[in-house]
């Protein structure tokens, strides 16, 4: 909604305008950092998620390239199969050139590059929902290779340093989206059956609202959840046991906190 709606200005604007104030809380809080500058350019102090501001201000520069692509590779006759080939070697030639430019991984966090392919899937996504035209076969044989990769990156820590040389990254680049796709596509597929079964029930219901307002409030909930985790969470001890009570904590807080600023915001802007 906030990316379709309204010219560049407008779409920076209701980006930014939200994150005004959490960046003014980490100033009171946390003090004026050494170079404001760059502080300003890299979302602020280093919190869990604070470069997805800047990431998603590229994103509003960047999505119309990928979808004229997209459009451009379906007139030509080419499958969303071809398409996201083309996007993926794009993505080993990007990881590849970080290494001859000695990339620092300080830039490349700020970078949107190395999620093209993503924005890739989603409109090809997009399109089989709008047109109920799930290329099951070609999804299903993408699995076992998503599979693997995220076996071997995630539970048993190898790091593919040929294309991948920044630890903090592999474990979510191009290949994680052989086994995303394939299954956002059923989530997609199956979406309707599982909203009436949900609708027939009183708290499936109540579950269907409550998504839809963290739907709807996802952007706030996720500056909450930026601030929560970087100025509180980080402070305690979250070893062992202690993980899960502060996902079970933190969930509701960030969520209830999240959606009454959303409401605030939405509020005063009226």
């Amino acid at each position: 909604h906030w990316y379709t709606k309204g010219n560049l200005f407008g779409k920076c604007k209701r980006m930014l305008l939200p994150y005004l104030p959490a960046l003014l809380l980490e100033l009171v809080l946390l003090g004026l950092p050494d170079n404001p500058l760059v502080w300003l350019a890299s979302g602020g102090y280093q919190m869990p998620g604070s470069y997805y501001v800047i990431l998603m201000l590229q994103l509003i520069v960047l999505f119309p390239a990928v979808r004229k692509f997209y459009e451009w590779n379906t007139a030509k006759g080419g499958s969303w199969a071809a398409g996201l080939a083309w996007v993926f070697a794009f993505q080993c030639l990007y990881e590849a050139a970080t290494y001859m430019t000695d990339l620092s991984i300080g830039v490349y966090r700020l970078l949107i590059f190395r999620y093209v392919i993503f924005l890739y899937a989603g409109i090809c996504l997009r399109r089989m929902y709008i047109t109920r035209t799930f290329a099951w076969r070609q999804l299903r044989r993408m699995i076992p290779f998503g599979a693997l990769f995220i076996l071997a990156v995630g539970y048993l820590n190898w790091q593919p340093t040929v294309l991948f040389r920044y630890s903090t990254w592999y474990r979510s680049s191009a290949p994680t989206v052989l086994w995303a796709m394939p299954l956002l596509a059923y989530a997609l597929f199956r979406y309707e059956r599982l909203s009436e079964k949900l609708e027939s029930a009183a708290i499936g219901r109540w579950l269907t609202k409550t998504l839809q307002l963290c739907g709807k409030a996802s952007y706030h909930i996720y500056i909450v959840q930026m601030l929560w985790f970087g100025l509180a969470i980080s402070h305690l001890n979250t070893a062992s046991y202690r993980q899960l009570i502060v996902f079970l904590v933190s969930v509701p807080v960030c969520c209830v906190v999240g959606w009454l600023y959303y409401t605030l915001e939405c509020n005063l802007s009226e």
